[in-house]
């Protein structure tokens, strides 16, 4: 099944890796339609956020026809069926800048204006992708084994 994931980002290449984790009010309620409703929510929010501070308010235009980062979202543990802490896994690219500190930095900002984000360093990881399947395969290693609903395809961005 993972190889669905390696043909829809085909040609598409993402830089880094992102986890981002949300407080403990959040991550440990139980597991409903509205909480995954608003996990959703707050995945569009940050995806938002990124797409402004990178490419500026002209970015949130809908008939903005300008460049955007690159978004392969997956949300872990959304499952009704577990208790572990729900948390965001992200791939993305096509930023305006390599400098890899102010990727951090901004990737800190926008999940900072997440209501339940856990803004701690334990909350924030960004890595480097050096090898894209096996990105791609963790991304969907809950999708395929757990939770169908794991991969937020609404909400990739290519």
């Amino acid at each position: 099944m993972r190889y669905k994931y390696h043909a829809l980002t085909k040609g598409v290449r993402f830089d880094y890796a992102l986890t981002l984790h949300f407080d403990r009010t959040f991550a440990t309620r139980p597991r409903t339609d509205n909480y995954k409703f608003l996990a959703q929510g707050f995945l569009r929010l940050f995806i938002r956020q990124l797409n402004q501070r990178f490419y500026g308010k002209k970015s949130m235009n809908p008939d903005y026809d300008g460049p955007k980062v690159y978004v392969f979202p997956a949300i872990e543990n959304l499952d009704a069926q577990r208790f572990n802490p729900v948390h965001f896994h992200l791939a993305i690219g096509n930023l305006p800048t390599t400098d890899f500190k102010m990727i951090q930095d901004t990737i800190k900002k926008c999940w900072s204006k997440v209501p339940h984000a856990r803004i701690s360093v334990k909350g924030i990881c960004v890595k480097e992708i050096f090898y894209e399947k096996g990105w791609a395969n963790y991304m969907s290693k809950e999708h395929d084994d757990i939770d169908s609903s794991a991969i937020q395809f609404d909400q990739i961005h290519v």
